[in-house]
C-alpha cells in the first residue's frame, strides 16, 4: 500500500481496454474500502450504482462505478 503499484495496475488495465477498443469499464469495490474507492475515482470511475448486500463475510454493498473511455480519450 501507497507505494503507487495499484495506480499503475489501474493506468495500465485502462490503457490496455482503450487500446483494445472497450468503450466502457466497470467495477465493483467494497462500500467499507476507502482507500480504493479514492483510487477509482483519481482514475477517473463515477460512481453509478449499489449492489445491495453484495459481499458476504461481513455482509456489504458494492458500489458500482463506470469509466467511459470514450469521453477520457477526448
Amino acid at each position: 500500500r501507497k507505494r503507487g503499484i495499484g495506480a499503475e495496475l489501474v493506468t495500465w488495465c485502462i490503457r490496455e481496454a482503450r487500446d483494445r477498443g472497450v468503450r466502457h469499464l466497470f467495477l465493483e469495490v467494497r462500500e467499507g474500502n476507502p482507500g480504493a474507492r479514492r483510487l477509482y475515482e483519481r482514475a477517473g470511475f463515477e460512481i453509478v450504482g449499489v449492489r445491495e448486500r453484495y459481499y458476504s463475510a461481513p455482509t456489504e454493498d458494492a458500489i458500482v462505478m463506470r469509466l467511459d473511455l470514450h469521453d477520457l480519450a477526448r
